[in-house]
């Protein structure tokens, strides 16, 4: 026990940082769902898909967050990011 403090001020400190911890975590939950929301609507699936994904991560944060990583659809680059990705592979490779 640290001298001088009593054992109500260390249990006081213990859950004065618990209560921290947790409002962290659900901060850190609040903006896993509401960017996993974002990019569910910005999407190019169909609404009703749209919903029940959205529905899933409301429910399920955690779990969703990691379906919709292996599962959400992935867009192809654009015409132009095609060409800008090649300039610069080309730039790289080019003897200084």
């Amino acid at each position: 026990m640290i001298v001088g403090i009593g054992i109500e001020a260390v249990i006081l400190f213990l859950a004065i940082g618990g209560f921290v911890a947790l409002v962290a975590g659900a901060c850190l939950v609040l903006f896993l769902v509401i960017s996993l929301i974002a990019q569910i609507a910005e999407s190019s699936i169909s609404t009703g898909i749209k919903v029940l994904w959205i529905v899933l991560a409301i429910v399920l944060p955690g779990v969703s967050t990691v379906l919709w990583y292996f599962f959400s659809p992935r867009s192809q680059p654009t015409d132009e990011e095609r060409i800008i990705t090649s300039n610069w592979f080309a730039e790289i490779g080019q003897p200084i």
